[in-house]
């Protein structure tokens, strides 16, 4: 191979990861955009199980408020009957067995009112709780959707970009051999999207390691493709501007 062909080469092949390098921000950038998306929709979702919680709190405590309800009539009922008895009552110690049971019947009957009263405070809370979510969600629902629309318009426009770049890349690439191509892709996909890098004073401006002498003046006569003994990236000598 002529030092003109591997010189072309070389060069078409750093023009060439000029390009990759900007496809591969673009295509960061490009792979950067749903995260927004999925960020609103990890909390519509804990907004949904936190809404799925407070619809399972607002049945107990209808259930159990029923059920304070139901106890409330059947003891006052109890209340009316022993009210009823103890009107009749002529024997004192009778009298004061009735009177005893109708006191703890109010007692009781207090008792229940007070928890009512908690299960409607309950109740209001989580109607309140809930209310609250549904517009959280409301809100959450109307922003992803304008993230959405937004991250469409910013992903066609990068793709647009990224086949221009594509585009522009072919040219290099017909400058290329398909063996130093290969080779050229392998080590840029195993090195950090870095195929090729500079020789510059003696050391690869890659990984900074030093250059066997004969290996850097064999760089200067560009005979043949040359890779760093270190990290493998093919090297090139930069043209003086």
């Amino acid at each position: 191979m002529n030092s003109s062909s591997v010189q072309v080469q070389l060069e078409s092949l750093a023009k060439l990861q000029e390009i990759d390098r900007q496809v591969d921000h673009l295509q960061k950038k490009k792979s950067d955009l749903p995260t927004a998306i999925k960020e609103l929709d990890q909390k519509l979702e804990a907004l949904t199980l936190d809404e799925a919680k407070k619809s399972a709190e607002k049945t107990e405590v209808e259930k159990l408020f029923k059920q304070t309800q139901a106890a409330i009539e059947i003891n006052q009922d109890r209340m009316n009957r022993a009210a009823q008895r103890l009107e009749q009552m002529e024997n004192q110690t009778t009298f004061m067995a009735a009177n005893k049971e109708v006191e703890q019947l109010k007692k009781l009957a207090s008792d229940l009112d007070v928890q009512k009263a908690a299960h409607l405070a309950q109740q209001y809370a989580l109607n309140m709780a809930c209310k609250e979510i549904e517009e959280k969600k409301s809100a959450l629902l109307s922003e992803r959707q304008a993230t959405l629309e937004k991250f469409s318009e910013e992903e066609g426009v990068l793709n647009q970009d990224i086949q221009q770049l594509q585009a522009g890349r072919n040219g290099f690439i017909a400058q290329v051999d398909r063996g130093t191509l290969a080779r050229y892709d392998r080590i840029r996909s195993a090195r950090a999207g870095l195929g090729i890098v500079p020789a510059a004073q003696g050391r690869c401006m890659g990984c900074n390691v030093l250059i066997p002498p004969q290996m850097y003046n064999q760089l200067h006569r560009s005979q043949e493709v040359m890779s760093c003994p270190s990290c493998a990236r093919i090297l090139f000598i930069p043209k003086i501007q």
